[in-house]
């Protein structure tokens, strides 16, 4: 089956055809087609997710427990020891173990008592009996979890600034902001150690913010007898791009109103392993290296920044996050520009050479980074100027604006790509960029970026890299690849898992087809039976085999109410989403449509609840 058949499905749906024929076609797609297609299994159990033996569609499944684990980690939901413990069983191939499940769980059951989603309400609530229940609802609600709480540690401006939060109050938004604070000015400091919510006497951190961005934030800082934080600065701190814009005209990254612009270059040293035996220079080389070496002599005499200059700490960071966030960094964000932070800054202007549209001239972007002498040691200068504009250019779209960034990117390889199963070798060859993980059990402060935006832009400004590495099958690329890859996929993860399961109510009702729960099995080896099937107008059928116990019945009723729970969310989505699907007319691949109901499902969970 071709996406285009799902698709004339819907449209007959829309018409409401109801006949088992067009029934059919759509269960198909949806429980056969879509999880192999989309590698996101169907009614997964955790068994099935962590099983490395098992299908490989758990391994995206996996994906979305590592990020939710990652910000319940950053948000100080789960400590260090259980984040590490975690990562150390994933490297061993190895599911988590019941302790450190229920340590997440017990994180989950604080971090919604501390929050007012209101999609929440519309969820049934988190079980307080057993294990089994609350791994259930984990699993069921997997894709609603992961979202929400990425946009407590985005720094794409995803979240609202909170109405009403008061310094010191224990909710979700003093753990945001510990964190945004921590990644702003002391990321793995020791006195931020036993810290788990924001407080007054943190208030200094952001009062420091005076000396990196001046003007715009300095009629909004805080006072040690500030209750609640004005709105402006929740829109600084929840968005690295106002940041980084203050910033850089604090320090004259751009032109002042005289025209003046003063050198801003970073200094650092960094050891690079250089294989092979020394090569003779011509004499030409050799006169050109001279020259690049007394150009750089100069610019050091003008030097505005060295790594070493404490008060300049905030600009190291934010050039981290705005790394990180573009998809190139995976370090700590701490202000130590180390190799991690340097091969991050090439992999950058290596994109930007190929780029489309590129937003410096050759002539800077060949400066931005040079090696060079100083006092008979090597060192790299770089251009803070020069990276800068390239890394405004990085700045995620919004709205339509976005959405079209994203369609140019796939109509771009279903225009050029002349393999016809160019999906799937997608989708086979995601590990060639897998070695660009962080290694968390060594390092918990390296952070993987997550947020959806931001890697989509990045993946936009490299069109023509993506689309080698799809047609000509070139190796692993860092940056482009990397962000397209996990955008992609990330995507899919959270609107797909969230579709198949409000389908699986929906076929239940569309076929008549019955919900079964099987008792323990008994000496013999059978087990009881119990079914239970219901039909759109409600009519319902059950059916139960001889030897059923009154603890049977209990829990089969039980499985039906946790289903019923949250039904009309479920069934409002797939209705939505199906009246997307049903005015779609051009013909499109399984991952192209995957993107476009998981963006729909995305603005459910959003609060626009209604769809075009």
């Amino acid at each position: 089956m071709v996406s285009t058949d799902f698709i004339a499905a819907c449209q007959r749906l829309k018409d409401l055809d109801l006949s088992a024929g067009n029934a059919v076609v759509l269960d198909v797609a949806v429980t056969e087609v879509m999880p192999p297609s989309y590698e996101m299994p169907y009614r997964a159990t955790l068994g099935e997710t962590f099983a490395r033996s098992g299908p490989a569609p758990a391994r995206n499944r996996r994906g979305q427990w590592h990020e939710l684990v990652q910000h319940l980690h950053d948000l100080r939901y789960i400590t260090e020891a259980y984040f590490v413990a975690w990562h150390e069983r994933r490297a061993a191939d190895k599911a988590p173990l019941p302790p450190q499940l229920a340590h997440i769980y017990a994180g989950i059951r604080v971090y919604l008592a501390e929050e007012d989603y209101p999609l929440y309400s519309e969820l049934a609530p988190f079980p307080d009996t057993t294990f089994t229940e609350r791994t259930e609802w984990v699993e069921k609600h997997l894709s609603i979890l992961v979202f929400r709480l990425s946009q407590f540690t985005s720094f794409d401006d995803e979240m609202e600034p909170p109405a009403g939060y008061r310094v010191g109050e224990q909710t979700v938004y003093g753990r945001s902001l510990l964190f945004r604070v921590r990644v702003l000015f002391a990321f793995g400091q020791q006195d931020f150690a036993d810290k788990i919510y924001f407080d007054t006497s943190l208030l200094g951190y952001l009062v420091a913010l005076n000396n990196g961005l001046g003007d715009p934030v300095r009629e909004f800082m805080p006072t040690a007898a500030t209750a609640e934080l004005p709105f402006t600065l929740w829109r600084y701190l929840l968005s690295w791009d106002q940041l980084f814009a203050a910033f850089r005209k604090q320090n004259r990254f751009v032109a002042n109103d005289a025209g003046n612009r003063m050198p801003y270059i970073l200094v650092y040293d960094i050891e690079e392993q250089v294989g092979g035996a020394a090569v003779e220079l011509s004499r030409q080389e050799e006169r050109r290296r001279d020259r690049l070496q007394r150009k750089l002599e100069k610019r050091l005499r003008n030097a505005r920044l060295h790594q070493e200059t404490g008060g300049n700490q905030l600009g190291l960071r934010l050039l981290q996050l705005g790394l990180w966030r573009a998809g190139f960094y995976v370090g700590a964000i701490d202000g130590a520009f180390g190799p991690v932070s340097h091969a991050a800054l090439r992999d950058l202007l290596a994109q930007e050479w190929d780029a489309d549209r590129p937003v410096v001239s050759q002539r800077q972007l060949g400066l931005a980074l040079q090696s060079g002498d100083e006092n008979e040691g090597r060192v790299w200068v770089a251009d803070l100027r020069a990276v800068g504009n390239i890394l405004e250019a990085y700045a995620p779209a919004s709205g339509a604006e976005a959405d079209w960034e994203e369609n140019a990117v796939w109509e771009s390889i279903n225009t050029k790509a002349v393999d016809p199963d160019w999906e799937e070798e997608i989708l086979k060859r995601r590990d060639a960029v897998a070695q660009l993980y962080p290694d968390q059990r060594v390092n918990p402060l390296r952070r993987i970026y997550y947020g959806l935006r931001g890697l989509l832009r990045s993946a936009f400004r490299a069109i023509g890299k993506i689309l080698k590495w799809v047609i000509d099958r070139v190796g692993a690329v860092a940056g482009a690849i990397f962000s397209f890859l996990k955008a992609t996929v990330k995507r899919i993860q959270e609107g797909i898992g969230l579709f198949f399961e409000g389908f699986r109510y929906f076929t239940h009702y569309l076929l008549g087809k019955p919900f079964i729960t099987t008792g323990p099995e008994r000496e013999d080896g059978t087990a009881t039976i119990m079914a239970t099937r219901l039909v759109l107008d409600f009519d319902t059928t059950n059916f139960v085999s001889s030897g059923v116990t009154d603890e049977d019945i209990t829990n089969h009723r039980n499985t039906l109410r946790r289903l019923r729970e949250g039904l009309d969310f479920f069934l409002e989505t797939v209705g939505k989403i199906f009246n997307l699907i049903g005015s779609l007319t051009t013909p499109m691949g399984w991952i192209r449509l995957g993107v476009l109901i998981a963006r729909e499902v995305r603005r459910v969970l959003r609060g626009e609840r209604m769809l075009a």
